[in-house]
């Protein structure tokens, strides 16, 4: 039992608590949740647990064997394999371990350990240098290898051994600002890998294998020469953040949309002509970056982003924007800038909480009224528009404290007038002439 507890100071987060660990809980992290199921209960326990874990749920009967066995079996499969090795020279298979352990609340403990656990990496599991990384595969939590100016010597890469595979251990790697050109099949056995950088390289494609990755939640592939996105990528289920800047990315596939876990999607500075109807999906993203691209239209399933909170869509060829961006309620930046819009439809009054609108340098003569239904708007840019005159239902944003007004020469004469409609906002009409 020693040796299940040593495993548990590499753990983030416990699934099934045999009431061992309980008696050694110096050896748990602060700040984590426990899920404890145990035969038999300490009465103090609760107390001692709460100062090590943010979070404490206790289930006071345990259940039958074929409960767990169906429990483990939906869970992620191995995070920890390689500690087991490492720290107690066990075999992880679920079958090994049954014979190494007489105790059968050990047992199942252990297995629903090695299903469950995520493995925290600690900073002595860092590396920098490839060749030492390679020398001790198993030991290997994060990797490194970015050039720095100043920082390090390494000269930069410009290919990927095939024995990075073996670095089973390994949760984050970063390999930005190197000369890569390609990926190595081998790269894809790293499944337990979260986090991972490829930022400003020369990777002209992302292999299908990707999906190979399944523990992978961020991927930055930012400043590389990409054309296109493979399917797959629709098959990375925890996939949080992913960042495709400043590529040459010209369609995405409609299996972007499978991605139920994306947060963040960073698409700006590519090649951008039209937007899958599938983005629609992506129920949990609240930041959609879609800048300097050339999109003409945006999909009706837009609307369909309810935890989307910023949306960036400047320097576009948009016309016009569906009515269904009106849905977005919980958005708060909607920057339009530099777009070929002519009107806004009225469903934007329903923005109940944004923020920031930007809409410089649009072809915009009139603004609908709805516009003043913006309760919650702090900044408005409405420079470089044709406005053929001032709406005056902004004067109803009580919230609002910047109003950029450059640039439109018809309201130069009713400067004074707007002034006093918004006594409380910086307004800004450009330079005197």
């Amino acid at each position: 039992m020693k040796q299940l507890i040593v495993v548990l100071r590499y753990l983030t987060s416990i699934e099934i608590v045999d009431k061992h660990v309980l008696e050694h809980r110096e050896h748990l992290s602060k700040g984590y949740e426990a899920f404890a199921v145990m035969k038999s209960y300490p009465k103090d326990s609760t107390s001692y647990l709460k100062p090590a874990f943010g979070k404490f749920h206790r289930i006071f009967k345990t259940t039958s064997i074929c409960d767990y066995k169906s429990k483990a079996e939906s869970l992620n499969f191995l995070y920890c394999t390689d500690i087991f090795n490492k720290e107690t020279g066990m075999n992880p298979n679920p079958h090994f371990l049954t014979k190494q352990f007489r105790n059968l609340g050990v047992i199942f403990s252990t297995i629903l350990l090695c299903f469950r656990c995520k493995i925290k990496a600690k900073e002595n599991d860092k590396y920098q240098n490839l060749t030492e990384a390679l020398q001790h595969p198993t030991d290997v939590r994060v990797l490194d290898l970015q050039i720095r100016e100043g920082e390090n010597s390494n000269d930069p890469l410009t290919t990927l051994p095939k024995e990075i595979g073996k670095l089973q251990s390994l949760q984050e790697l970063i390999l930005g600002k190197n000369q890569l050109t390609t990926i190595p099949k081998e790269f894809w056995q790293l499944q337990y890998l979260q986090r991972l950088s490829l930022s400003f390289n020369q990777l002209t494609a992302i292999p299908k294998e990707i999906e190979q990755l399944q523990n992978l939640q961020e991927m930055d592939s930012n400043n590389n020469q990409l054309k296109t996105l493979p399917k797959e990528i629709g098959n990375l289920q925890h996939l949080q953040k992913l960042y495709l800047s400043s590529n040459k990315i010209t369609i995405l596939p409609k299996e972007i949309g499978n991605l139920q876990h994306l947060q963040k999607l960073y698409l700006s500075s590519n090649k951008i002509t039209i937007l899958p109807k599938e983005i629609g999906n992506l129920q949990k993203l609240e930041y959609l970056y879609l800048e300097v691209n050339k999109l003409t239209t945006l999909p009706k399933e837009i609307g369909q982003l309810r935890n989307l909170k910023v949306l960036y869509l400047d320097h576009n060829n948009l016309a016009n924007i569906p009515k269904e961006i009106g849905n977005l309620q919980n958005l708060q930046t909607l920057d339009l800038n530099n777009n070929k819009l002519t009107t806004l439809p009225k469903e934007i009054g329903n923005l109940q909480n944004l923020q920031t609108l930007d809409l410089n340098n649009n072809k915009l003569t009139t603004l609908p009224q709805e516009i003043g239904n913006l309760q919650s708007l702090e900044s408005l840019d409405l420079s470089d528009n044709p406005l053929t005159s001032f709406p005056e239902e902004i004067g109803k944003l009580q919230h609002l404290k910047w109003l950029r007004l450059e640039n439109i020469p018809t309201l130069l004469p009713q400067k004074e007038k707007i002034r006093k409609l918004l006594p409380n906002v910086t307004i800004d009409f450009g330079p005197e002439t």
